[in-house]
């Protein structure tokens, strides 16, 4: 029985005309109309709104054949054997149609929370420049010392609200982090909807990181603009003289500011469409989240933690023994790139 004729006979039993049904969901019996007929399927939101009207598994809507469900929501695969002759057994983690809408959901919420904090991070220095290049224009009411120290409170005030939202967002996720590490299974009709889902939101992830990108490019503009008006001359009788006031003017002073504030835009859109399209991949299993490159991440979890142990005490004991804080930073950029080296060799080699 496939959905269209399992919603009939549901709808039927309870002696609901379309009308009746599509007043419970909120929609048209037009929509409803088309459910019955095949002509299309109903959004992730509303089967699940079904299930629970009929009170029947969302499983069961989707599935066109009813198949004895195990209680567990993992699956055993067959055990097979490593390159070293032990047996590895694998589990499964089945993802049901609840589980992805939740997940989905929350992946939302949380690249909203990251997108702000991440913004709030670009936007403290912005306030710095703002605030004391305005004190310094004699704009706002403060000294020079004041439109300073009132700048970097701001921008400390900023940062924490911003790591706050960090932290509380990846709380709030926790509860999902099997879904980026263990090997899954979508429940029937699950990666369809997903993949549906996914599909609607691509033109909306390509805007958002074609816009995202244009602004960041375009951000050098204010400045390249502010230097061209930082220093026009006036003939008066032979005689060139540098305008002062223009020179100093609040756009040229604001410039860099004006930068930060373009780039914190861009780099908003980027953020937020990234992060809901992760999400999709990583129930999807594709790009970033596949089975394999599971496997190499939690063979780089105890890597890493090693790595980045004792590339800290290098830099730390080479820094005091050297004396040079200037200079020894380098090791960060050599220690990111043998790092990267080190991903990808696990990655394509060892997984």
């Amino acid at each position: 029985m496939i959905f269209a004729d399992k919603i009939i006979q549901l709808r039927k039993e309870r002696n609901w005309s379309q009308e009746e049904l599509a007043n419970q969901l909120g929609v048209s019996r037009q929509s409803i109309s088309k459910w019955e007929s095949g002509s299309s399927l109903p959004d992730l939101d509303k089967i699940i709104k079904l299930s629970q009207i009929f009170d029947v598994s969302t499983d069961y809507l989707l599935k066109e054949e009813m198949e004895e469900d195990t209680s567990s929501p993992f699956l055993e695969e067959p055990p097979k054997f490593s390159k070293w002759g032990t047996e590895a057994k694998r589990k499964i983690h089945k993802v049901s149609l609840e589980d992805a809408d939740l997940y989905l959901k929350a992946q939302r919420k949380y690249a909203f929370k990251i997108m702000i904090g991440v913004v709030l991070c670009i936007l403290s220095f912005f306030s710095v420049i703002c605030i004391s290049e305005l004190a310094q224009q004699r704009m706002l009411p403060l000294s020079l010392e004041a439109g300073e120290a009132l700048g970097a409170g701001s921008l400390f005030i900023l940062i924490a609200i911003a790591v706050v939202l960090f932290v509380t967002s990846h709380l709030t996720m926790n509860q999902f982090q099997y879904l980026g590490k263990e090997e899954l299974e979508l429940l029937y009709g699950v990666e369809g909807i997903v993949e549906k889902k996914k599909q609607e939101f691509h033109s909306t992830y390509t805007a958002c990181i074609a816009f995202g990108i244009m602004l960041c490019i375009l951000s050098i503009l204010p400045p390249i603009f502010a230097d061209g008006f930082s220093a026009p001359f006036i003939e008066i009788q032979g005689a060139s003289i540098q305008v002062e006031a223009q020179r100093q003017g609040l756009f040229v002073s604001l410039a860099p500011a004006l930068m930060i504030l373009i780039v914190a835009a861009g780099v908003a859109l980027i953020v937020y469409a990234s992060i809901v399209q992760s999400g999709f991949n990583v129930l999807l299993q594709t790009e970033n989240h596949t089975i394999d490159q599971k496997r190499a991440d939690q063979k780089m979890e105890l890597i890493a933690s090693l790595f980045w142990i004792s590339i800290t005490a290098i830099y730390l004991l080479l820094s005091f023994w050297t004396r040079n804080w200037e200079y020894t930073w380098i090791i960060w950029a050599i220690a990111g790139l043998i790092y990267s080296l080190i991903s990808t060799y696990i990655k394509y080699f060892k997984s």
